[in-house]
């Protein structure tokens, strides 16, 4: 940008090198200028210009060492289009000679497998037709294609496994506790009685099992993972007038999501080709529930925090979007209730949303 400058100044071109490196001296932002803070001091007598933009170059940019490892391992393709990787890595590999078919076999390692079997079948395939081939493929493609390492896809498989397993323990502690902690009056009951107690809602609250109506705490059902029953009320008091669900709207796709911190993972909609043609997981809920998982899907959401969300939710049968305690923890986000906003830790900013009921069933 700078030759060019130079080229176009007027009335003539600058060709003087003291006065193009006057001239690049004076817009150096200041953590550039401290880089070359030596050549600053004691500039070339016989050819500044070149002296500083030689060291300007060699002290800032990547060694070839360096382009040479991000070009094997550092590209990703990301949100971005195949076309938009090749030019990146085109970029890197100007100084490399680098050879084509070496080039194509990198650029490929780099797209979805979908797209590698696609472009497989290809013949006399170059790097600018695999480009362009691979963009026609995602922009046609009907659901997302997965864009995130393997390694990474096994790590939150094992991960959601996990919290399955917990769920599984905390609930037959509950129950065992539960159990033992009845009077010796309560085990003699009959054999009904004992079915009936056995058969035990879990979802309403220790306090109403134990003491029924006489019980005068206000409370509602609570889960862990991804869904949530309409509020039950065992005592005297009917609803209360306003929910205390937070809803926040996302300025990109206007869908608004659940904010829902007993959630432990993020969910979207699954559809119908989801359904159809992936693999069927369940997410064991804890109301003893089950909901169908298809897959992974990533968004980049935006709720006017001056900063861009993108996250991977797994798509399954919820008919309503959820920010799960992951999402919340990760962006470091505090729900609102009272407010009715989402603060961002962050930026010290607030989204507005709003309360509303939510059936997810």
């Amino acid at each position: 940008m700078c030759e060019s400058t130079f080229a176009l100044a007027t009335p003539k071109a600058i060709t003087e090198s003291v006065t193009k490196h006057n001239y690049i001296v004076s817009h150096l932002p200041p953590d550039s200028a401290s880089l070359i803070r030596d050549v600053l001091m004691k500039p070339d007598a016989n050819d500044p210009y070149s002296q500083i933009k030689k060291e300007l170059i060699n002290r800032s940019g990547e060694s070839s060492q360096q382009e040479i490892r991000k070009l094997l391992s550092g590209e990703e393709l990301g949100i971005r289009k195949p076309s938009e990787l090749l030019r990146s890595m085109k970029r890197r590999a100007e100084s490399l000679n680098v050879a084509n078919n070496l080039m194509l076999e990198l650029f490929l390692q780099r797209l979805p497998s979908s797209v590698q079997t696609i472009l497989a079948a290809v013949s006399e395939l170059t790097l600018d037709k695999a480009a362009e081939i691979a963009d026609r493929i995602i922009e046609v493609s009907p659901s997302p294609i997965e864009t995130f390492a393997v390694s990474n896809k096994n790590e939150k498989s094992l991960e959601t496994k996990l919290f399955l397993e917990i769920e599984k323990l905390n609930r037959r502690i509950y129950r065992l506790s539960f159990s033992r902690g009845r009077s010796p009056y309560r085990r003699n009951k009959n054999s009904r009685e004992r079915s009936i107690s056995n058969k035990s809602d879990f979802s309403i609250c220790w306090y109403h099992r134990r003491f029924g109506n006489k019980c005068r705490i206000m409370c509602s059902t609570v889960h862990m993972a991804g869904k949530r029953n309409q509020q039950r009320i065992t005592a005297t008091y009917s609803l209360p007038k306003e929910s205390r669900r937070l809803f926040i709207r996302d300025r990109i796709t206007n869908i608004s999501f659940l904010v829902d911190t007993g959630s432990d993972v993020s969910l979207i909609r699954a559809n119908v080709y989801q359904k159809r043609n992936s693999s069927q997981q369940t997410l064991l809920v804890a109301n003893s529930s089950n909901i169908n998982v298809y897959g992974q899907k990533t968004l980049s959401l935006n709720f006017n925090l001056r900063r861009d969300f993108i996250w991977t939710f797994l798509t399954a049968d919820v008919s309503t979007p959820i920010l799960g305690a992951d999402f919340l923890h990760y962006f470091e986000l505090v729900p609102d209730l009272r407010n009715k906003c989402l603060s961002d830790t962050k930026t010290k900013l607030q989204s507005v949303g709003h309360l509303k009921y939510a059936n997810l069933h």
